[in-house]
């Protein structure tokens, strides 16, 4: 629950440089198509979640955010 970022009313970058470009693409394309969520891929190697799609991607994983790290979302 804390390999990625959240800059309040800013935008999410989730730290995905462990995986390859092809690997990151498929996450991109993947968060698209399943989810509605739209993301850009930067070359430090980390997916940035558009500011469109941050309420529902905090929609998506809210309830399997532990309560303990909630305050990060605040």
């Amino acid at each position: 629950m804390d390999d990625g970022n959240y800059s309040e009313g800013r935008n999410v970058k989730i730290a995905t440089e462990g995986f390859d470009l092809k690997s990151r693409k498929r996450i991109r394309s993947l968060l698209l198509r399943k989810f509605n969520i739209k993301s850009t891929l930067h070359n430090n190697g980390k997916l940035r979640i558009s500011n469109e799609s941050l309420k529902r991607f905090f929609d998506l994983i809210i309830p399997f955010i532990h309560s303990s790290m909630r305050y990060k979302l605040a």
